[in-house]
């Protein structure tokens, strides 16, 4: 597993396909995945996790303008992205890119890109990092 440890922020990301999104984020990327309709979603505090919801399912806070593919989720790992590249090499998920980026102490941080199944923009930042 890529060894995620912490997420930027916490997220409900709507899918289009629940089971195809829960494959991706539980069995390739190691993550605790939520499903939304699960009415004790909210008390699981157990990180890393993402939290699930069907595109196109009532919700009271729902944004205007929503669409599969629209979300930009920023993970981070302990593992060295070389690391990180060998393991979604083995699993067969395309990187993007390759990027640093500055860290608010001015330092730089080397992160990849990827997409989910929804084409929705993961970067995950890999070695030690200050926030965490």
């Amino acid at each position: 597993m890529l060894g995620l440890h912490d997420l930027e922020y916490i997220v409900i990301l709507k899918v289009a396909s629940i089971k195809r999104s829960k494959e991706f984020y539980a069995k390739k990327l190691g993550l605790k995945v939520i499903l939304s309709d699960d009415k004790n979603h909210r008390v699981f505090k157990n990180r890393p996790q993402i939290c699930l919801d069907q595109l196109g399912s009532p919700s009271k806070y729902t944004p205007r303008h929503l669409c599969s593919g629209s979300a930009e989720i920023h993970f981070f790992s302990k593992k060295t992205i070389q690391e990180i590249e060998y393991i979604l090499g083995v699993q067969e998920i395309p990187i993007i890119a390759n990027d640093k980026y500055q860290t608010e102490e001015g330092g730089e941080q080397e992160c990849i890109y990827l997409y989910d199944p929804d084409g929705n923009l993961l970067r995950i930042t890999g070695g030690a990092n200050p926030r965490i």
